[in-house]
């Protein structure tokens, strides 16, 4: 196999962990949800899926963010013409002789009378065949039958009306009628007369019910059709088998097949949402109803993308809780990590498995992106730091900086405040177009502190004792809480990497709640903008550490150094340096030195104006604090590029606390130095 890396390689990955089944397996297939905020490259991840499946794995990619398809039964006809293609290990094209006749059944007002409604039926299948162009084509005809916006415009609304026959909707049928005589009729009508709606009638009987009476059941039943044609043809029409590269548990790699692959974009959307719970009431009820395990599983591995958290996948732990707070739930995990052994972990376990939430963490390969390209590494290096790994921050970063450098020296400096043609900073652009709505005021300046740059400060990696704001000082904290959460803002897997994270605490203690270090970013930047007239920034800070039930020591050092106290920072941290133990003392100065800078500066003025070349009566311990604080403070900021002579100062002041430590263990500084 050939070796490649981003988001291509992950999507190989994916597929070899998820795609294989035991034969005749009667576990679920999983729906699997790829989570992460808006512009997290879930797109690009299952397009990245549908090219490694290519034309060995059946599959189909529906995006359910086209203003065309506003209709869930209209998305399951669209289903099975992106299936029904040549692929390249099977005989024949895949059928969806179930589906049709329902459709058909929904599209036409069936006489009440059995005898006169079959007869319209065998009609009506002749007719609608020879309107689709497939029927005239033969068997050259095209892969793509219909596309999906085809398909949307002939069928949306077509469970809707009972006495209007919709014309532009019978080539569509037709299409996947095309082919239903002799045997094949009779299986699909038999199928459909098995059904527990049909209520022991026969097909042509349920047929006329669904045509005139029961259209409200219409979306959980096309569904059931879609589910048996595709395991009936997946029976029937086994795929050849073939070399693959499935990671398979060992003792099976000889008997298993591989899943059919249905990729679902912006599953979020209410379309989506309707269509995804008709497929978890249709697979709840084709189990129901089958006399034995097997006969009522389908091997359809659905892949879902969403930017919003739903409670229907509350079996599993939500992403911005962790540790306790899960409450003995699984915990999501990370999409590189999901497999096939995991979701059947999950199976054995639960009571109605249906959904696999996984959070996307691999970052997007710029090809399958298109983001322009940067002069100098600098620019690239500090693009990737800002961005915080969202993909879509850094095609909007490079753009700028693009647009920008033309005019402008130092223009990546001023990436996010600068502007161009007069149009508004790219911090105010990025928080206007993020949901939720009304992130910051709608005009400018802002007469008070938004609430949802009091949880930038808030949610910041630091340890503390709950995500909530105090709704006496900050309003509307709570909705704006549960909006930012909902959107996948907030999550323990955006955790910000101090590179002294786990020394002097447990080193498995999971990461506290975040809010997204590409948002906080922009947030922040806002407030600095901001403060220009009114001090927001020090009222902010101030505020928030007032708001607080038991501030620590380390909230006191944060919030000074976000003021600007930096003296008095250093002051308190020799002066804890030998009462507690060092593990201790390494947290505080962690904690510390997470706060925010109002503005980027250099790294060389700024710590040349914190730490003045001569500064006499200083003892070593007070030397070494100071430039390691006003070191780790500097190198937090995305916009200081991590030189190698700064982590050698690091290193070099680390080993100079361990010299003249009053303490017999040093083993929490020594691991400090050695992070860098």
């Amino acid at each position: 196999m050939a070796t490649s890396t981003g988001l291509a390689e992950a999507a190989r990955q994916f597929l070899r962990r998820v795609v294989w089944r035991e034969r005749d397996s009667v576990a679920p297939e999983p729906i699997v949800v790829v989570l992460g905020p808006r512009g997290a490259g879930k797109s690009a991840a299952l397009t990245a899926v549908s090219r490694e499946c290519g034309g060995t794995v059946v599959h189909a990619q529906l995006d359910f963010g086209d203003e065309q398809l506003d209709d869930p039964i209209a998305a399951v006809a669209s289903v099975a013409f992106l299936l029904m293609r040549d692929w390249t290990n099977l005989r024949v094209k895949p059928t969806f002789h179930r589906l049709g006749l329902a459709l058909l059944a929904l599209n036409e007002p069936l006489d009440h009378d059995r005898r006169t409604a079959e007869e319209q039926i065998q009609q009506r299948i002749t007719e609608y065949a020879s309107r689709t162009r497939t029927g005239k084509a033969g068997r050259g005809g095209a892969n793509l039958l219909f596309s999906v916006a085809d398909v949307a415009t002939a069928v949306n609304g077509i469970s809707n009306e009972v006495s209007q026959i919709t014309q532009q909707a019978k080539p569509v049928i037709g299409a996947l009628v095309r082919g239903l005589a002799g045997l094949s009729l009779r299986k699909a009508k038999r199928w459909h007369s098995a059904v527990p709606e049909a209520e022991a009638a026969t097909a042509v009987d349920w047929l006329i019910r669904l045509s005139t009476h029961d259209r409200g059941q219409a979306l959980v039943h096309m569904i059931k059709a879609l589910l048996a044609d595709i395991d009936a043809f997946d029976r029937q029409h086994r795929a050849a088998r073939g070399r693959c590269g499935c990671l398979v548990p060992a003792g099976q790699a000889a008997e298993h097949d591989h899943a059919w692959v249905l990729l679902l974009d912006h599953a979020h959307t209410d379309v989506a949402r309707r269509f995804l719970a008709g497929l978890v009431t249709a697979r709840r009820e084709r189990v129901d109803e089958a006399p034995d395990s097997r006969s009522g599983r389908d091997p359809l591995l659905v892949v879902s993308a969403a930017s919003e958290w739903s409670s229907d996948w509350a079996a599993w732990c939500e992403p911005w809780y962790s540790g306790t707070q899960a409450a003995g739930r699984p915990t999501i995990p990370l999409w590189s990590q999901a497999s096939r052994e995991g979701w059947l972990a999950h199976v054995a376990g639960a009571e109605d498995p249906h959904w696999y939430p996984v959070w996307l963490d691999t970052p997007v390969d710029r090809r399958l992106l298109g983001s322009p390209g940067l002069t100098g590494t600098g620019a690239r290096e500090l693009v990737s730091r800002l961005a915080a790994g969202h993909p879509l921050a850094e095609i909007q970063l490079r753009a700028q900086i693009a647009e920008l450098s033309a005019e402008r020296e130092h223009a990546p400096n001023q990436v996010l405040t600068d502007t161009v043609d007069g149009e508004a900073p790219l911090w105010e652009r990025t928080l206007r177009a993020t949901p939720p709505d009304d992130l910051i005021p709608p005009s400018r300046p802002w007469a008070e502190i938004p609430v949802a740059v009091a949880f930038a400060a808030h949610l910041d990696g630091r340890a503390r004792a709950g995500d909530d704001l105090s709704p006496e000082v900050f309003k509307e904290a709570a909705r704006t809480l549960r909006g930012l959460r909902r959107h996948l803002w907030i999550s323990t897997f955006s955790a910000p990497q101090s590179p002294l994270w786990g020394i002097g605490q447990d080193p498995t203690q999971p990461h506290p709640a975040v809010l997204h270090p590409w948002l906080a970013r922009c947030l922040m930047t806002g407030l600095a903008q901001e403060s220009g007239s009114s001090d927001l920034w020090d009222e902010l800070f101030t505020t928030a550490h007032a708001a607080r039930t038991k501030p620590g020591v380390g909230d006191d050092l944060y919030r000074d150094l976000a003021l600007g106290k930096f003296d008095d920072v250093v002051q308190s941290l020799v002066t804890q340096f030998d009462q507690i133990d060092h593990g201790a003392w390494v947290r505080l100065l962690d904690a510390a030195t997470s706060a925010p800078r109002r503005r980027p500066e250099p790294i060389d003025e700024a710590y040349r104006r914190l730490i003045p070349e001569h500064q006499p009566g200083r003892g070593p311990i007070e030397v070494a604090v100071s430039n390691l604080t006003a070191l780790l403070w500097l190198l937090r900021d995305p916009y200081t590029a991590a030189e190698a002579r700064w982590h050698a100062r690091v290193r070099g002041d680390f080993s100079r606390l361990i010299s003249n430590s009053g303490r017999a263990d040093i083993s929490a500084l020594e691991a400090a130095a050695r992070r860098f």
